[in-house]
């Protein structure tokens, strides 16, 4: 049994690796091509409400900003929310709440003049980087890890970690990765001079990144997990049959 585990481990890390090696490729295309404002595919809120409004070309910024003030959306990930109190803390312009993103957002639009203040705020509140969050998850992201964390004997939280992971991907919560990623490009075409949100497409793409890593990690564990269950009845048998 144990040679099997082995030999399913192998197997899974031997998948891993042309996974990670896809996923690399992948997105570092999704990356660039964010960063240098490549519109996504899909449905966009902020347009079809622009579009709605018709506005001739003088009119056209002052209704792009009523609209981004009032509709924009800045959902909140597991990362960004230990930094979030700070940066409250040195906006000091919206409440705090669980909506609390998407007011300082809606707060830049109507206030271009802060964007200097905010650009600050965000970075020292560490919520551009995220790193502190994102090192403690690091096994999330590495199926290495999380083998390691197997053998400790956290099988069944590993198990519910999976499971939950690739049924948030699956319902889009509490993030719809595709479609915060196509608002804030718009955001960034329709306010180029606004540094903050250009800062905030290129966090949001880093963690879709990381997204769709731990996807492909939850997937391939649950996959080996799948594999040494279905292993487990043929290999009680065999030995069986060799004491028979």
């Amino acid at each position: 049994m144990a040679a099997s585990m082995d030999s399913a481990g192998d197997s899974m890390f031997s998948q891993f690796g042309r996974n990670e090696a896809y996923l690399r490729q992948a997105f570092s295309r999704i990356a660039i091509g964010a960063l240098a404002c490549d519109r996504k595919d899909g449905p966009n809120r902020l347009e079809s409400l622009l579009s709605g409004e018709r506005p001739c070309p003088e009119e056209l910024r002052h209704v792009r900003m009523n609209i981004a003030a009032s509709a924009a959306r800045l959902p909140i990930t597991l990362e960004m929310a230990p930094a979030l109190p700070q940066l409250l803390k040195r906006v000091q312009l919206v409440s705090p709440g669980i909506l609390s993103t998407t007011g300082a957002l809606r707060s830049l639009v109507l206030m271009p003049q802060w964007d200097p203040k905010f650009v600050t705020a965000f970075t020292e509140s560490g919520f551009l980087s995220c790193d502190r969050a994102i090192e403690q998850a690091r096994w999330k992201y590495d199926l290495r890890d999380m083998m390691a964390m197997q053998h400790g004997g956290s099988a069944w939280e590993l198990l519910e970690h999976c499971r939950a992971v690739l049924a948030c991907h699956q319902t889009k919560q509490p993030v719809d990765w595709d479609a915060v990623l196509n608002e804030l490009q718009t955001l960034v075409a329709w306010f180029p001079e606004l540094q903050t949100i250009r800062l905030l497409e290129q966090l949001y793409v880093r963690l879709h990144v990381l997204h769709m890593k731990s996807v492909i990690v939850a997937r391939s564990w649950l996959d080996w997990r799948a594999r040494i269950s279905d292993a487990g009845p043929s290999l009680a048998a065999m030995q069986g049959a060799r004491h028979a």
